[in-house]
């Protein structure tokens, strides 16, 4: 593919940006012949507000088409918009923000996310189950996961101590922290948590984390994060094209990064 003045700008911002987002983004664009491309950027985690907007405002003035946003500006990302869809208003976050421009150049902004339609249709077997829960974290994407909880009428609680993962009688344990990243060691999750679940869903896109690995090996139902990461993937790709992503391009690129 050619870049030309008719080609439309994607970009994804995070505090420690991947290339996950770039790798499926682009080649799907080359398969569908879509005159597009997708970048990475890489942003202060500390960025308040006003700087965001900033931020924002310079990637309209080049016409960009949309934006992926990762941690930790998803609420940053959910304040401002023509359009908030129903999950950015219960939930204050938003990953995902496209942008539309009138016949003067003017732009609006639509925010959606993606992360509850992600983790819903990943998890929908053990949410079909479940009836308690736990979330470990208290962020952007645990907002998220506890819009979905309420919606399937589970009962759960948010903690940030792990003293409370321990014999608290509830269901289905979900991590929904960076704990176990590349980078961020797993000092949290042991056998000693991990028995008192039926059902386990950790967020962390990597084939197979630690807590994974504790669940596969006690036998317990478990859900990777990079099971929400495609799902939710296939509506952000639909959200800024109007076009489903290619299930056979999925399925390669999934196994060719290493996560199936």
């Amino acid at each position: 593919m050619k870049v030309n003045t008719d080609t439309k700008l994607f970009f994804s911002v995070a505090g420690k940006p991947g290339n996950f987002g770039s790798y499926m983004y682009n080649s799907a664009f080359e398969k569908l012949g879509i005159n597009a491309i997708y970048k990475p950027l890489q942003l202060d985690c500390k960025m308040n507000f006003d700087r965001f907007f900033d931020f924002l405002f310079a990637l309209k003035r080049v016409n960009a088409s949309g934006l992926s946003v990762s941690m930790p500006f998803k609420k940053l990302a959910a304040v401002i918009g023509f359009y908030k869809s129903e999950e950015v208003k219960n939930t204050n976050n938003s990953n995902t923000l496209k942008f539309e421009y009138d016949y003067n150049g003017n732009p609006k902004t639509y925010c959606y996310n993606t992360d509850c339609l992600g983790f819903e249709q990943a998890c929908e077997s053990i949410l079909n189950k479940a009836k308690s829960a736990v979330i470990f974290g208290t962020g952007a994407v645990a907002d998220s996961i506890a819009y979905i909880l309420n919606k399937r009428n589970i009962n759960f609680f948010y903690t940030k101590n792990p003293e409370n993962l321990i014999d608290n009688k509830f269901e289905f344990l979900i991590n929904a922290t960076p704990v176990g990243m590349d980078g961020i060691e797993d000092t949290i999750f042991n056998k000693k948590i991990v028995k008192y679940y039926k059902y386990v869903f950790d967020v962390v896109v990597k084939k197979e984390t630690n807590l994974i690995k504790l669940s596969k090996n006690s036998m317990i139902e478990c859900v990777s994060g990079w099971a929400m990461s495609k799902c939710q993937l296939r509506e952000q790709f639909k959200i800024y094209t109007g076009q489903e992503y290619p299930e056979d391009l999925l399925s390669n690129n999934m196994k060719e990064l290493g996560y199936e």
